[in-house]
């Protein structure tokens, strides 16, 4: 009867409800820093790294996998890693011209990246897999690094290092360059993105 009345619900699974958790974290981080609760909001931000990994490894480990988990994955993508980490960076530096500019170029290129990947997947170089431009979750993850450490530690660069941050993960994302998926980046991406959460928990 639900899932007459409401035909989405069909696609209703493990999976995408995980994809669904996410959304929700990520709004809730984001509405969490505009109340002013910044720690508190990284905190629960954070959360949609690790729910992105678990849905497509859910929908692989139990064969869930379906074109509306695609797409809802997509969307999902781009309101936590292009959206919210521009509106984030709103939030913790002053804005101005300069940085309206470096904010809409970062989300434009991220729609664009998702697209792509969207129509090209990944590159398979014998046993190694390559993404074509630095995937969103990534550039994502290097804003909240920036944010973190700008807020902090040197809050009084905070505007002028996520201005050019925010560029370069621009370009990054929609440049021919290749990534190795789980690749030595990939490690060192972690390793400072936990010292980031550290840091919010511990400061």
């Amino acid at each position: 009867m639900l899932k007459k009345l409401f035909p989405p619900f069909q696609y209703m699974n493990l999976p995408n409800g995980i994809t669904f958790l996410a959304v929700a974290a990520g709004s809730t981080g984001l509405f969490l820093t505009l109340l002013d609760h910044y720690k508190l909001g990284l905190l629960v931000y954070a959360l949609t790294f690790i729910l992105d990994v678990l849905d497509g490894m859910m929908a692989r480990k139990l064969n869930l996998q379906s074109q509306f988990g695609i797409q809802m994955d997509s969307i999902a993508d781009f309101g936590n890693f292009c959206l919210i980490p521009a509106i984030f960076v709103f939030t913790f530096a002053q804005l101005n011209l300069w940085m309206l500019l470096a904010m809409l170029p970062y989300i434009i290129a991220g729609a664009m990246r998702l697209a792509y990947y969207n129509l090209t997947g990944v590159v398979q170089e014998g046993n190694a897999v390559y993404y074509t431009g630095l995937p969103t979750t990534a550039a994502a993850m290097w804003v909240y690094i920036v944010m973190v450490f700008n807020r902090f530690i040197f809050p009084q660069y905070a505007a002028m290092l996520l201005s050019v941050g925010l560029l370069i993960l621009t370009a990054l994302m929609v440049c021919k360059t290749h990534y190795r998926k789980h690749g030595f980046a990939f490690f060192l991406l972690l390793v400072f993105f936990t010292a980031a959460v550290a840091l919010v928990v511990f400061t």
